[in-house]
């Protein structure tokens, strides 16, 4: 086969190759694929997410320009519900809308919200400080679509944040190179996109119930990751044998393959997971015994979390069974 007809058959499936070229003295730059220019509506000047995956991937998204008539905009006038303008933008943002205005009475309050807003942006996935809509006035708009953002990536990106946090902890115990550190922001990225996508329906469209038990779960995962960030910073302040050492690595390996079943299970609940995730916390409990405080103090409460998370699991598997009578799809998820 020619390379001429290889190249035609990638570039069928949407696969090309671009050659990375330099720009000036540092950058680098490559050509996007015109098809996909033309297929979204790329323009000069238009903005553009990357989204850098954890097996070395890029992810680009195109800024939606089309308002059409599903499209979320909220209007807030500041003077009127004297709430702080950070609060305003994370609640709605939450509740899925796409775009925000946010109007003041005093045109100096702009700077100062202004520098507020664009510290926790960038805590919110694809939101973006867009021109104003005013003198007085702020506007925020979101540049993704929600359609293309799969809920079992961002469970797994979050399995994947609270998976570095405990790695970074082993690794101080381990003495060995410590790894990059995950910041905070991170997490609040995660947690926001799931509410989002939680309050707005799209986890679960059968029942609100089940929208609710999966925010529970998300809560508590949240919740651990700040515990192991408190439990890390209490290193420093305890002294451990080889024996203790090694009882907290154990204790930390369990959680990883505990979140993970607590957290997959928001889309496929298996009793059989839930009964091992169990299973490990118990196990869990005996060798916190060996762990002196304020470490061992810090895990058991990081233990209640995770169990009242997989407690949630199993209220959803009851639901389906029991409430919603899904006898298939129960039989299903429990193989």
């Amino acid at each position: 086969m020619s390379e001429s007809i290889k190249r035609k058959e990638r570039e069928d499936h949407g696969f090309e190759v671009r050659k990375v070229q330099k720009l000036g003295s540092t950058s680098l730059f490559i050509t996007l694929p015109k098809k996909w220019v033309t297929k979204w509506g790329v323009r000069p000047g238009d903005k553009i997410l990357i989204e850098m995956l954890n097996d070395g991937s890029l992810r680009l998204v195109s800024e939606r320009f089309k308002q059409d008539e599903n499209r979320k905009v909220a209007r807030v006038d500041l003077s009127q519900i004297k709430l702080d303008p950070v609060t305003v933008v994370k609640s709605l943002y939450d509740l899925g809308f796409e775009e925000i205005i946010l109007d003041f009475d005093k045109k100096d309050q702009i700077i100062k919200a202004k520098d507020q807003i664009l510290n926790e942006v960038d805590k919110l996935f694809g939101l973006e400080l867009s021109e104003l809509a005013g003198e007085s006035s702020i506007k925020l708009e979101y540049i993704v679509d929600d359609m293309k953002l799969y809920t079992e990536t961002i469970l797994k990106r979050l399995i994947t944040i609270l998976s570095r946090k405990i790695d970074e902890i082993i690794s101080l115990l381990s003495l060995k190179q410590p790894t990059e550190p995950i910041s905070s922001d991170e997490m609040e990225k995660v947690y926001h996109l799931l509410l989002r996508k939680i309050l707005n329906g799209e986890i679960s469209v059968r029942v609100t119930t089940k929208n609710y038990l999966t925010l529970m779960i998300i809560l508590r995962i949240r919740d651990v990751f700040y515990e192991l960030e408190e439990l890390k910073a209490n290193l420093n302040n305890v002294k451990l044998d080889e024996a203790q050492k090694s009882a907290l690595i154990n204790v930390l390996s369990k959680y990883n393959d505990v979140q993970d079943v607590a957290v997959m299970s928001v889309l496929l609940s298996s009793i059989k997971k839930v009964i091992t995730g169990l299973s490990l916390l118990q196990e869990t409990e005996n060798i916190i015994a060996q762990i002196p405080d304020p470490l061992s103090t810090k895990l058991r409460k990081i233990n209640k979390m995770f169990y009242e998370s997989l407690k949630c699991s199993i209220d959803i598997i009851l639901l389906e069974r029991f409430v919603y009578n899904l006898e298939n799809e129960l039989q299903n998820i429990s193989k």
